[in-house]
């Protein structure tokens, strides 16, 4: 040139790229796909994998190392980075709600699930949890809780012979109304074999009636007649009926009513009854006048006749 001439250099930083490995994760925000020289990056911390929390990213694919959070303003060169993921602990918590203890399984997420068995509780049929047992530990926290259905039961009562009372079906641990008392004919109830439970118990059963058998007595009212001894005896055994009574001047024609052959179920009178008997006086004269011979109920008054000639 003919005159002095100034030249300034132009610069252009110059741009590398970054590559990330996230592996299964999510790169939500931030992401970086390149730097230039003199300016750098902040590598993305907002790093998301169902299951796993985010440690950071390193240099190389074997995860040695510190973890990098940023590439400086004076480093050069393509960068590539992965992720490191650490897997996270969950806890499946299972109330059986039977008074038991509460199962908590702690486990790894993504790890098979060993469910427990179903629970048991007196008086009550398991019917299932409010969910599903997962097969493997989900990315939460989760509470699972049994279901009950409260059984029925029945209390029967065999009374023994005695009157008839209806079995009792309630469900479990509600309150029993004890039924009024049995009866049977000649007998006094003196109470149940086993006690009667205020609240329905956990399984069926029969309760029986225990009675003690009556006494009574048949008495035998004669009627003037010779007296008998009274019959005293336990309901429904054998009598042996006494000989006839006697008297004086009657003739024994039978009882009001029969005499039972077993003792029945109450006290009883039974009355002779008599027929009287008829006598005749004859007199015998001797050779006299003829006196006509009288003939009477045993008992009435005599008119005594005329002297005979």
């Amino acid at each position: 040139p003919a005159d002095v001439t100034e030249l300034t250099v132009q610069w252009t930083a110059p741009t590398y790229t970054v590559t990330l490995n996230a592996g299964d994760g999510t790169i939500n925000s931030g992401n970086v796909t390149s730097y230039t020289y003199g300016v750098g990056a902040t590598l993305p911390t907002d790093v998301t994998r169902t299951g796993y929390t985010f440690k950071g990213w390193y240099y190389n694919e074997n995860l040695t190392g510190s973890p990098v959070t940023a590439i400086s303003n004076i480093e050069t060169g393509n960068k590539e980075y992965w992720a490191k993921w650490e897997i996270n602990q969950y806890t499946v918590t299972v109330k059986p709600e039977n008074g038991e203890a509460d199962i908590t399984i702690t486990q790894d997420y993504g790890t098979a699930i060993a469910a427990p068995a179903d629970p048991t509780r007196e008086g009550y049929t398991f019917t299932g949890w409010d969910r599903d047992i997962p097969a493997t530990m989900p990315a939460e926290n989760m509470t699972v809780t049994a279901k009950w259905k409260v059984n029925q039961y029945t209390i029967t009562f065999d009374t023994n012979g005695g009157s008839e009372i209806t079995p009792i079906t309630q469900d479990y641990g509600t309150a029993i109304t004890a039924p009024a008392n049995p009866t049977r004919e000649g007998y006094t109830f003196i109470g149940w074999d086993k006690a009667i439970p205020a609240t329905m118990p956990a399984e069926n059963m029969t309760i029986t009636a225990k009675w003690k058998v009556n006494q009574y007595t048949i008495t035998f009212d004669s009627n003037g007649g010779s007296e008998i001894a009274p019959i005293t005896q336990d309901y429904g055994t054998a009598i042996t009926a006494p000989a006839d009574p006697t008297r004086e001047g009657y003739t024994f024609i039978g009882w009001d009513k029969a005499i039972p052959t077993t003792m029945p179920a109450e006290n009883t009178i039974i009355t002779a009854k008599w027929a009287v008997n008829q006598y005749t006086i004859t007199f015998d004269t001797a050779g006299g006048s003829a006196v006509a011979s009288i003939t009477q109920d045993y008992g009435t008054a005599i008119t005594a006749p005329a002297d005979p000639t």
